[in-house]
């Protein structure tokens, strides 16, 4: 069961606008990419990236790329290390492109 409500409407910093849950599904894909078994059905707010999903350190890093790179933002890879859950990566997506 999905936990993740549609939010107001965020500006993006390239000068679209992106939903809650499109960022959130931007952030699914790239989960998806990285760790491709992963049930996006039974994914939650409080998923673990690494207990949950299977994400290691190095997978982190990655996904720290791709949000850098979707979402023009300086995420370092300190920073994705340290978020270990699905609504972690998509509430700091959510405040860096207001």
């Amino acid at each position: 069961m999905m936990t993740f409500a549609v939010r107001v409407v965020r500006k993006h910093s390239s000068g679209g606008t992106m939903s809650n849950q499109s960022v959130r599904m931007e952030v699914v894909d790239i989960l998806r990419e990285i760790e491709p078994d992963i049930d996006v059905e039974s994914l939650e707010e409080d998923s673990s990236l690494t207990r949950d999903l299977g994400i290691d350190d190095s997978d982190k890093r990655a996904v720290a790329g791709e949000l850098n790179q979707r979402f023009d933002l300086a995420m370092s890879e300190q920073e994705c290390e340290e978020i270990d859950t699905v609504g972690g990566l998509v509430s700091y997506v959510e405040s860096h492109i207001q």
